[in-house]
């Protein structure tokens, strides 16, 4: 214990530095996991005092202050982490993200800086959408969550990708927001301050095969699909794309309905998946020489 404090104060003496950030983590590295721990205090967020945001007309200067000052800290920190990649700092920063991943108020600095370390940090990501998924008091902020990291590391995310997407889409489930293929910043507090009206879908998460049927029910149920018309055919048709071949032959057959709107739909999903989408030819001129 006696020799951690110095340790600590010579990481944020070279945190202060104006080196590089190649060479602040080559000089951190000597110092070992307390040095990892200085990087992850810059993630921390920091409170405005009531004294300042109740300062009048200075308060909307302060608090812009505030902004960018935390937004150059978060900065820094993401570019530490990103060098200390291949480093002995590595693996205690992969650690350290995970554990204040769970539980900060700003959960989201540290999984973003979790997917700028690349693919070694895929299984602790993974974990910790594990983690997040298996509390028994799970929030509609932790449902956004595991859909935020599934889209960083795709089918790495393994299972725990079902909590975000029923086994079937219904008036039912589709009304239920944990389901959702996208999300409103009005379910999610941090983002309110940002306006953010969209964001955490699942184009990049590349979803199981066996998810296609749920996908589909979007565009094929009439109410859903004009319930929801932008998400039942764009977002369905940027998730598919990234479905691979797989998806294909389902969304041709979808040409065989007799609804002109789900033929439609079905055209459209195609030409999103794109060159892909060659073994549904035939079927797609069957359906464009159907006068109906």
């Amino acid at each position: 214990m006696a020799q951690s404090a110095p340790l600590a104060q010579d990481a944020s003496s070279l945190l202060n530095s104006k080196e590089s950030s190649e060479e602040q983590i080559r000089q951190l590295a000597k110092l070992g996991r307390p040095a990892a721990a200085a990087i992850i205090e810059l993630f921390k967020e920091d409170q405005l005092t009531q004294e300042k945001m109740e300062a009048g007309r200075l308060a909307r200067k302060v608090v812009s202050n505030h902004k960018k000052a935390y937004q150059a800290r978060i900065y820094k920190a993401e570019q530490l982490v990103k060098a200390a990649v291949g480093t002995p700092l590595e693996a205690a920063l992969l650690e350290l993200l995970a554990e204040k991943a769970l539980v900060e108020p700003n959960s989201h600095d540290y999984t973003n800086a979790l997917a700028i370390m690349g693919p070694s940090a895929s299984p602790t990501l993974a974990a910790l959408a594990a983690d997040i998924g298996s509390k028994a008091d799970k929030t509609l902020e932790d449902y956004h969550r595991i859909r935020n990291i599934a889209n960083m590391i795709g089918p790495a995310i393994g299972d725990t990708l079902d909590l975000v997407i029923p086994e079937r889409y219904n008036s039912g489930t589709w009304n239920d927001e944990r389901n959702w293929i996208n999300a409103s910043s009005a379910t999610y507090p941090y983002w309110k301050k940002f306006d953010h009206p969209d964001w955490y879908g699942l184009a990049h998460a590349s979803p199981s095969s066996k998810h296609i049927p749920a996908f589909l029910d979007l565009v094929e149920n009439p109410e859903l699909m004009r319930a929801r018309w932008y998400e039942g055919i764009h977002r369905v048709g940027m998730i598919l794309s990234g479905m691979g071949d797989a998806a294909v032959l389902p969304v041709a057959e979808l040409l065989n309905e007799e609804s002109m709107e789900t033929r439609w739909s079905a055209a459209t999903l195609l030409s999103m998946i794109g060159p892909r989408a060659k073994p549904a030819a035939p079927a797609l001129q069957k359906a464009l020489a159907d006068e109906k």
